[in-house]
């Protein structure tokens, strides 16, 4: 079962990652999916009610960073949605791991969105012939792409991977 549970999960990170490359929105009802989906995966997988708290522990923590971080504007609030409902999959057992993927994923998506965004503007510039300096685009970023890889990443380290240690 908990190779199942695992499946969903990861089907249901790239379905966000997905739409928020292609819309620059992640739905309200995939992150609310991934969270109701949790609940019944885990019990059916067997984790107990102690491990199923702390997870929900860390979801609502991530929650509400996300949500702070969102606040300052540096992703938007179904980021922060998005990292929570992971983060309640994910865990205590590779938390370290996927807040470490997600953070080199944001970086990569950055620096990857800050040299298209410079070529884009050199060639509208070269095109046009302009000569004088005009405002920098300003891409919004993707970060539903770093949270689902940094999930992604961090899955085979978590409780799904090896549920009852010895």
């Amino acid at each position: 079962m908990t190779v199942f549970a695992a499946t969903v999960f990861a089907v249901l990170v790239m379905l966000a990652a997905s739409s928020d490359v292609l819309s620059r929105r992640i739905p309200n009802w995939l992150t609310l999916t991934m969270v109701a989906a949790f609940f019944p995966l885990a019990w059916a997988s067997g984790m107990t009610l102690p491990v199923l708290s702390v997870h929900a522990g860390i979801g609502l923590g991530l929650l509400v960073i996300g949500f702070a971080v969102a606040s300052l504007g540096f992703f938007g609030n179904g980021d922060g949605k998005l990292l929570a409902a992971a983060g309640l999959w994910i865990g205590s057992a590779a938390l370290a791991d996927f807040l470490t993927w997600t953070a080199l994923a944001g970086g990569l998506l950055a620096l990857a969105v800050l040299v298209w965004s410079f070529l884009a503007w050199i060639s509208s510039h070269l095109a046009s012939g302009r000569q004088h300096r005009s405002g920098w685009p300003r891409e919004k970023l993707p970060y539903g792409y770093a949270i689902a890889a940094g999930a992604l990443l961090a899955l085979p380290e978590s409780w799904w991977s090896n549920p009852f240690p010895q």
